[in-house]
């Protein structure tokens, strides 16, 4: 299935081994901030529930969530 979204034997073999932390933070109001740190890359989202939203993703992709 990986092969399928492209991408390649390296980064599958990196995102295997990262360990990555994460903290949740309640903004308020039903928003919530999630900060992710990693060897590979650190990164910050903040989102509503039940909002939709567009999250980047540690590949480089983008996803729509909701």
């Amino acid at each position: 299935m990986i092969n399928a979204i492209g991408v390649g034997m390296v980064q599958r073999n990196i995102a295997a081994k990262v360990k990555p932390t994460m903290e949740w933070i309640d903004m308020g109001n039903g928003t919530w901030q999630q900060k992710t740190y990693s060897t590979f890359k650190n990164f910050s989202i903040e989102f509503t529930i039940g909002k939709e939203f567009e999250e980047d993703l540690m590949d480089g992709r983008k996803s729509k969530v909701c």
